[in-house]
């Protein structure tokens, strides 16, 4: 049972389309920390009273979902659970750091 290693082009290419979904993931975490606060701070009338105390969750939870479709177009066509995890953790961290900032700063 020999398998072959995958080549140079190969793992290259592995490289790249991590490093898109990676980026996909941070920058959709990012935009969903700049609208979980601008809903929750009253940025937006009558956002909040749609979901009182989950419109942040709601957002995050947006913003992982609506990455299934535009995953193949970034070379991801089939993800494993542990590819979930790690999308779900990307974009839950970088929205998670992304509010907390804005919430404390007192823009």
């Amino acid at each position: 049972m020999s398998s072959e290693a995958p080549s140079a082009e190969e793992k290259r290419e592995a490289h790249v389309r991590g490093v898109k979904v990676t980026a996909f993931s941070c920058i959709l975490g990012i935009a969903a920390g700049v609208l979980s606060w601008a809903l929750t701070q009253g940025m937006v009338v009558g956002a909040a009273d749609a979901f009182p105390d989950r419109t942040g969750l709601a957002v995050l939870v947006g913003a992982v979902a609506v990455q299934k479709p535009f995953l193949p177009y970034l070379g991801k066509h089939e993800m494993s659970k542990k590819d979930w995890a790690y999308v779900g953790f990307m974009t839950f961290d970088l929205w998670f750091v992304t509010w907390t900032v804005l919430l404390t700063a007192g823009v």
